[in-house]
């Protein structure tokens, strides 16, 4: 059996269509810490100029990148009008085959938990709103 690689060496390379997209928000920033090879140059570029870089204090570095963009200490945050957004698209796109509903669960799931966790929202109102996204039978 061969070796897995691990690290740097495992993760394929930028143009790889197994890369994973940039963040698309300062909230999603703090997951991409371990994947600074798949930044934008322009991203690059500032985070490599921050003084902390040079130094090779990843910590120092990483807290100066957090701070050029405010509230990403906080992570990914939800609020229940995005819950909402993602049933009426669903809905309202009529969606029918295995992989769009299956798009639906993977966008609804991870947003609804958060809520859940953060009691934003009950577990009446996630399966009522779940419901909500399916199409409807003819």
């Amino acid at each position: 059996m061969a070796n897995k690689l691990q690290g740097f060496q495992g993760m394929p390379g930028p143009k790889s269509s197994k890369t994973p997209i940039i963040f698309r928000t300062d909230q999603h920033l703090t997951l991409f810490f371990s994947l600074i090879h798949y930044v934008d140059i322009a991203t690059l570029q500032l985070w490599m100029f921050l003084l902390s870089y040079n130094t090779s204090d990843y910590d120092a570095w990483k807290a100066r990148i957090i701070k050029k963009y405010p509230g990403a200490e906080k992570g990914i945050r939800y609020i229940f009008h995005d819950l909402e957004h993602n049933v009426v698209a669903h809905a309202e796109a009529d969606s029918s085959t295995k992989s769009q509903l299956m798009q639906f669960s993977r966008q609804f799931h991870p947003v609804t938990a958060w809520l859940a966790n953060n009691s934003k929202v009950s577990k009446f109102n996630q399966d009522k709103l779940f419901w909500q996204g399916l199409p409807k039978c003819v």
